[in-house]
């Protein structure tokens, strides 16, 4: 058990970098994925997104230098150094493999600039607001595995005269437990359908921490995901308003996920009580109330081996405000 000290805060994992343009004109836009591709070229960004990999691992400048554009790279709004040293901890003792790719060829009439390229899959980023400073562009999209989570390294680059260069790289929460967002959906909806409101309540609030690792991408299903969610806690909500009084030591505030190895998927409650902040009395609390939390949340018990219980001795209700907590995590027994 532990106790510790958090600000409330909506946090989201993320770089990004990249350039805006305004578009006009007639266009056509050809893309090709993965082994479509000509394996020259695949090869070629293959060695390049390697080397940029490496180099934020090692905070090795050099081969950044070299790949970010040079207009990127002489913005105010951009440090290289600063990034790099923000984001190599990542690339530290982490596997990185390589999902997917995309090649695109714009050919163009006029000032266009952007455009939106979209694969037919469903577990593919749909990229909107593509930037084309020339021609040819190329997505490469990695999975960085840190155990009980993922993230995603988004590299996306424009071929100048000199070579292919980087105009956008962001990284962001990919997927909890090896499940990405289309899968934690399938989830929720097996729960949905099962009668299971509880779970598919987690499930669907942690497809939401994935759904859109970088601003620009976005799943081709993506407004089913948000709609089925929202629909989930409105009927949630019509018989639970928040606070949900469990009794009158208890009284739940918000429902979260995190994750932690060992139980990827790790359902969170976060509750004021009037109980001292003490590991036993805490536990002896949550239990002797747990029948009354699983009724309430059906699936609970069945789909999630372990829940974290948070306790405020205030309602964390100021996000500016740092409240003092103290976590109590429970076997269902799974």
């Amino acid at each position: 058990m532990f106790v510790k000290k958090i600000r409330t805060f909506m946090l989201a994992i993320f770089i990004f970098i990249t350039i805006f343009s305004c578009s006009a004109g007639p266009f056509v836009l050809i893309t090709q994925y993965d082994n479509e591709i000509d394996p020259t070229i695949r090869n070629q960004l293959h060695d390049i997104g390697n080397k940029i990999n490496n180099g934020i691992e090692n905070e090795d400048f050099s081969p950044l230098r070299r790949y970010f554009s040079q207009e990127l790279l002489e913005s105010d709004q951009f440090n290289l150094e600063e990034f790099t040293k923000q984001v190599s901890a990542y690339f530290n003792n982490n596997q990185i493999s390589l999902m997917y790719e995309y090649y695109s060829l714009l050919k163009k009439s006029g000032s266009v600039n952007n455009a939106t390229i979209l694969p037919d899959e469903r577990n593919r980023f749909i990229i909107n607001q593509a930037y084309f400073d020339t021609n040819e562009s190329y997505a490469l999209f990695y999975k960085i595995d840190g155990g009980s989570s993922q993230l995603l390294s988004y590299i996306y680059l424009n071929k100048y005269d000199d070579g292919w260069k980087v105009t956008n790289m962001h990284l962001g929460s990919y997927s909890i437990g090896n499940l990405n967002a289309p899968d934690l959906y399938l989830k929720m909806e097996e729960s949905l359908e099962s009668g299971k409101i509880g779970s598919a309540l987690f499930y669907g609030v942690a497809m939401l921490k994935v759904l859109r690792p970088v601003n620009n991408l976005q799943y081709k299903n993506e407004s089913e995901y948000k709609g089925t969610i929202e629909n989930i806690i409105s009927d949630f909500q019509k018989e639970n308003q928040f606070p949900i009084e469990i009794n009158q030591h208890m009284s739940i505030y918000y429902m979260d996920v995190n994750s932690v190895d060992g139980a990827s998927i790790l359902p969170t409650i976060k509750y004021v009580t009037d109980i001292k902040m003490n590991e036993s009395y805490l536990k002896e609390l949550i239990e002797s109330n747990l029948d009354d939390i699983y009724r309430m949340l059906p699936g609970l018990k069945e789909e999630f081996t372990s829940i974290l219980f948070q306790a405020f001795s205030e309602p964390p209700i100021d996000p500016n405000k740092t409240y003092n907590l103290f976590g109590t995590i429970i076997d269902t027994g799974r």
